[in-house]
């Protein structure tokens, strides 16, 4: 992470922080890919939440409603992607947890599968200063 303004390195540090360890090492990940537009972040975003809501008429016990608050407050932080802003870097690993169905605890294979995801976006918002409507975590 060298040559990013050190308020951003201490924005990454306090979102890792504020996560449990299983959850910090794969948002670790995402902080460290390279930077995707936010037109491409949103694309995979809505087609993740497109496909989570055909599964659950299969599984009922996919938490789709969660799923949806968390996918409209990423709408909202995608709102304020910037890309010359090197913060935009937690927004794309908020963004990248949400759409990760495999992450600390799989999306569709557990009840609380969104809780993880929620309380990744609910910390990058957070952190950055965009708090609005959280979604439950």
């Amino acid at each position: 992470m060298t040559g990013l303004p050190t308020g951003v390195l201490d924005c990454e540090e306090q979102l890792l922080e504020s996560l449990p360890a299983d959850v910090g090492r794969l948002v670790r990940q995402y902080l460290d890919e390279p930077l995707r537009s936010a037109d491409n972040l949103r694309q995979e975003m809505r087609s993740y939440l497109a496909s989570v809501e055909e599964l659950a008429s299969h599984q009922e016990f996919i938490d789709t409603g969660l799923a949806r608050l968390i996918a409209r407050q990423c709408e909202e932080l995608l709102d304020a992607f910037d890309a010359r802003d090197p913060e935009c870097r937690l927004i794309q690993a908020a963004v990248r947890y949400f759409i990760e169905e495999d992450d600390a605890e799989g999306d569709t294979s557990s009840p609380i599968g969104f809780d993880d995801d929620a309380r990744v976006v609910n910390e990058v918002a957070r952190i950055l200063g965009l708090e609005g409507r959280e979604a439950a975590d």
